[in-house]
């Protein structure tokens, strides 16, 4: 009975921690703990084997040189925070790979739970949009449902867009996985995975729906290619055409403008107002006074939670009046890893993603190629590593992902392949 109970409680636990995601970040934390004590029972019924993994040791290295950051940080308190919260980094995806035995259920569960919690919260979400649109005291309902509907408005009340882009795009994406495998098949499909997309739309995170439109199409001509279906190709390469056409007939001009303004690079880093830059020239801002607090220390960088502070020395140097105000970082995780860990930090965490990309293409695990190429792609704009919630996403569905790997099936070969043999 114990040990029926055992086993039902570790896919309880980790759809629980799936769905605390949407919810602040101190109670997503409880989640992981739970996750962490009912892993402990479940290893001690089911056994424990030591991974072989190399991506997962590059993650112990990532974290041991990140520690060793900490003996010559400037600043070993903020240090410290960083190392609890990369702590979660190697604690995930390592429970998950010592476990002997691992059922697909549970990977199921967890994409279950996943896709159910962002149709909830969106669909929430957008209903408190609309009462604040009614609701709000000037009754100009255009103007308002511009402001509540979209973006920040949209989303403030449950997180960042970038963050809830991130969990709505795992969540389509997972979704599809299981119904390539076989098993969703429920009658909702379509419909959710419609809204999902059309909620993106209204979130408009930039950076994420860019990685979305190009990691999706790299996947469908992936699939289409092993597979050999020109029409999924075809198919494919339209409907996200006709996304991307979406974004400049759904979202109001000042949400286009965000994506219109990346062709402009020109800038004056001493600009005195934030309106004399545009998302991706403050983000060339940033990215020049990573450039001139590196010149020290390229090596082995300012130390563990130190990064920050040479950055905004770097700041005042370059006069970067707007960066000092708004305390920027440096927007790319690689940049702001090198900032307090050095190059051998940036080209550690370079290696811990080639390492998990290469074992997923050995095995042949779609899902786990496309995630590693869209985190990657977002963190290119977002210093996503140094958010409790960026590092909870990263380490649940870098594990989940990788370990798809055991339950993935073989694209079926085509019709042409199957007269061939």
């Amino acid at each position: 009975m114990r040990t029926s109970f055992t086993e039902k409680s570790w896919p309880v636990a980790l759809g629980l921690l799936t769905a605390l995601q949407f919810l602040p970040e101190f109670i997503s934390s409880y989640g992981v703990l739970l996750l962490a004590v009912v892993g402990v029972f479940v290893g001690f019924k089911r056994g424990w084997q030591a991974p072989t993994a190399p991506w997962l040791y590059v993650l112990l290295l990532f974290f041991g040189w990140q520690l060793i950051g900490l003996v010559y940080s400037g600043d070993p308190k903020a240090g410290v925070e960083v190392l609890a919260m990369q702590f979660l980094l190697v604690l995930l995806p390592w429970q998950f790979f010592s476990l002997r035995q691992f059922d697909e259920k549970w990977l199921h569960t967890a994409f279950y739970v996943l896709w159910a919690t962002a149709l909830l919260a969106s669909a929430l979400l957008f209903g408190f949009g609309l009462y604040r649109t009614f609701t709000y005291p000037d009754g100009n309902y255009a103007v308002n449902a511009t402001f509540f509907l979209y973006y920040t408005g949209l989303t403030e009340p449950l997180m960042h867009p970038a963050y809830l882009s991130l969990l709505l795009v795992m969540a389509v994406v997972s979704a599809f996985w299981m119904r390539w495998q076989g098993f969703f098949r429920h009658r909702g499909y379509w419909v959710g995975q419609s809204w999902l997309l059309i909620f993106l739309l209204l979130i408009s995170a930039r950076m994420s729906l860019i990685a979305f439109v190009i990691s999706v199409l790299w996947l469908v001509w992936y699939l289409g290619w092993r597979q050999g279906k020109k029409r999924l190709l075809v198919v494919s390469v339209l409907s996200m055409t006709l996304f991307v056409a979406a974004i400049f007939l759904v979202l109001p001009a000042r949400l286009q403008q965000r994506f219109t303004e990346l062709s402009h690079l020109r800038y004056n880093i001493q600009a005195e107002s934030i309106n004399d830059f545009s998302g991706l020239t403050i983000r060339l801002a940033e990215w020049e006074g990573v450039w001139v607090a590196l010149q020290s220390d390229w090596l082995i960088g300012h130390g563990t939670g130190a990064g920050k502070a040479a950055l905004q020395m770097a700041y005042e140097t370059l006069g970067f009046k707007v960066g000092l105000e708004h305390s920027y970082n440096a927007h790319n995780q690689f940049l702001e890893t090198a900032l307090s860990n050095g190059v051998l930090g940036f080209v550690m965490l370079l290696l811990l993603f080639s390492l998990a990309f290469y074992q997923a293409r050995k095995q042949q695990n779609w899902l786990a190629m496309w995630f590693l190429i869209f985190f990657f792609m977002c963190i290119q704009t977002e210093s996503m590593l140094i958010r409790h919630r960026g590092v909870l996403f990263f380490a649940i569905y870098l594990g989940l992902t990788m370990l798809a790997g055991r339950f993935s099936t073989s694209p079926q070969p085509s019709a042409t392949d199957a007269a061939k043999t």
